[in-house]
C-alpha cells in the first residue's frame, strides 16, 4: 500500500507454479497468474459522513500457460474403453483449452453516519464477457457480467 495523502494504491500479486514431481505434468486448478491493483481516495468526515472512501480496481488474470494436456470429450467418448484406459494412464489431462486471460474493472464508493454504514460496487463495470479458469462452470458458461452490489450495515 502506497499512500499520498488522501490519495492511495494498493497492489497485490500471486504467481504459482506446481507440477507432479514424478511425471512433470502439469496440475489442474492450478491458478493462474494474478494481478490486482486498487486506487483509492479517502477521507476521514465529509459533512455528517465518515470514513469516506471511493475506489477504482483494476484486476488482470492471464491465461494459465502451465495447464494439463487437452483432450475434448467428443474424442474421449468416441474412442474404445482400451483407449481410453491409456489416455487415463497417461496422466492429468483436461476436457478443455484453458481459457484467455481478462482485465476487470471494479467501481466503489462506501461511507458511515452513525451506526449505519453505506456501500455500493460496480464489479465488472465493464461488462467483460471473460470465463475463469478456477470456475468450473467456464466448460458451460461465461462468467458474471456487471454486477451491482449495494450494502447496508446497522452496528447495534
Amino acid at each position: 500500500i502506497y499512500k499520498i495523502g488522501k490519495w492511495g494504491w494498493q497492489s497485490k500479486f500471486a504467481y504459482l507454479k506446481a507440477h507432479i514431481q514424478n511425471s512433470k505434468d502439469a496440475l489442474i486448478n492450478m491458478p493462474p497468474l494474478r494481478w490486482e491493483n486498487k486506487f483509492f481516495f479517502e477521507q476521514k468526515k465529509w459533512k455528517s459522513l465518515e470514513n469516506i472512501e471511493s475506489f477504482a480496481t483494476l484486476l488482470h488474470v492471464s491465461k494459465q500457460v502451465n495447464a494439463p494436456r487437452v483432450i475434448s470429450p467428443t474424442v474421449f467418448e468416441n474412442i474404445t474403453s482400451e483407449e481410453q484406459a491409456s489416455i487415463l494412464a497417461g496422466g492429468n489431462f483436461d476436457f478443455m483449452e484453458a481459457p484467455d486471460g481478462y482485465t476487470i474493472l471494479s467501481l466503489g464508493l462506501q461511507a458511515s453516519y452513525k451506526n449505519f454504514t453505506f456501500s455500493s460496487k460496480v464489479e465488472n463495470a465493464t461488462n467483460l464477457i471473460y470465463r475463469d479458469y478456477l470456475n468450473r462452470w467456464r466448460y458451460y458458461a461465461n462468467d458474471l457480467g456487471r454486477n451491482y452490489i449495494f450494502q447496508l450495515n446497522y452496528k447495534f
